[in-house]
């Protein structure tokens, strides 16, 4: 009996230090969102690429991923009018990813951007960005 208290007191704390850390990551994503925001808005394109993971940088060339963020950035302008609209955290095969979802809706336009980072060697590494404009 008491060797099955111990391992559900055991199991609780362990289950309560892995919330306490993908808290803690999801935190973490947030601050990177303002941060590749910031970058956006001065337009250092090749910073955001620079620091994303290598799944990320392996999808598209540093050209492609400026091009397409420079065409994203004059049709969308300032990114600071989004807000937070969602955020998950999901386990899969490619590891624990947090998802951060953000909207605008203005001028019977809808815009949507999301974001998808990944713990790659102990950091927290944009792994998608996708973005949507519809009228």
């Amino acid at each position: 009996m008491l060797y099955k208290v111990a391992s559900s007191i055991i199991l609780l704390g362990l289950t309560f230090a892995s919330c306490r850390l993908e808290q803690y990551r999801l935190e973490s994503a947030k601050r990177d969102v303002l941060r590749i925001r910031a970058s956006i808005a001065k337009q250092e394109f090749s910073e955001i690429y620079d620091q994303a993971s290598s799944s990320f940088r392996s999808a598209a060339s540093r050209e492609q991923f400026i091009s397409v963020l420079k065409e994203h950035y004059l049709e969308l302008g300032d990114p600071s009018r989004f807000l937070e609209s969602r955020h998950s955290v999901n386990v899969s095969n490619k590891g624990t990813l947090f998802v951060l979802e953000y909207e605008n809706v203005s001028s019977g336009n809808i815009e949507r951007d999301e974001f998808v980072f990944v713990v790659e060697n102990d950091r927290l590494m944009l792994y998608n960005y996708r973005f949507e404009l519809r009228n």
